[in-house]
């Protein structure tokens, strides 16, 4: 999480351009994903307050362990993961995976949040400012998936 006051500036930032676009009159979509800048970035000044607080690794430590899911229903595989899997992630796993895999995520666990990849990091916005999780999680979710789907396929 950024401090609180970075935080703040960016939700300020976030909030001047949605007036700013409603103003002008701009398109609905333009406006609705403004609108959306806004609600990310008010969920990381929450965030970047509790983190500030030490509340964050008490939350991110009740997620351990994280549970991955490999079900095969005839020559099917579903991959089940935990969160709001970005949908580059589950296309990894269709890509690399031995078999006819579908994935699904937010199908298991206590797992909350988005678990998002470097690039959506790197260009901002809602789910990357409101992950409790690195984009390495990501990675490291598609690799323990496709070593079981490897495993099962081996069975």
């Amino acid at each position: 999480m950024p401090p609180v006051a970075q935080a703040e500036q960016q939700l300020a930032a976030y909030r001047a351009e949605y007036e700013r676009l409603r103003a002008e009159g701009a398109e609905h979509p333009l406006v609705r994903t403004a609108e959306c800048a806004i609600f990310g970035a008010e969920g990381a000044v929450t965030l970047a307050r509790a983190q500030s607080e030490g509340e964050i690794d008490k939350l991110v430590e009740s997620y351990r362990p994280v549970e991955l899911q490999v079900l095969r229903i005839g020559e099917a595989y579903l991959a089940g993961l935990p969160g709001e899997v970005f949908a580059e992630y589950a296309l990894r796993i269709k890509r690399e995976s031995p078999v006819p895999t579908f994935v699904a995520s937010l199908v298991n666990g206590e797992l909350q949040g988005y678990i998002v990849t470097p690039e959506a990091v790197a260009a901002g916005g809602y789910e990357a400012t409101n992950s409790l999780f690195a984009p390495e999680a990501g990675r490291v979710m598609v690799e323990e998936v496709l070593r079981m789907l490897g495993e099962m396929n081996n069975d």
